[in-house]
């Protein structure tokens, strides 16, 4: 119970890490068209 609980919610940080890290990735992409 405790290992799928665990599994589960590294699976939802890594999810809304790369979510984040995609934002910032496209904020950087908008930086360099205004440039």
């Amino acid at each position: 119970m405790i290992k799928t609980n665990f599994s589960y919610e590294l699976e939802y940080s890594l999810k809304y890490c790369s979510g984040v890290f995609l934002v910032i990735a496209l904020k950087d992409l908008l930086k360099f068209d205004k440039l």
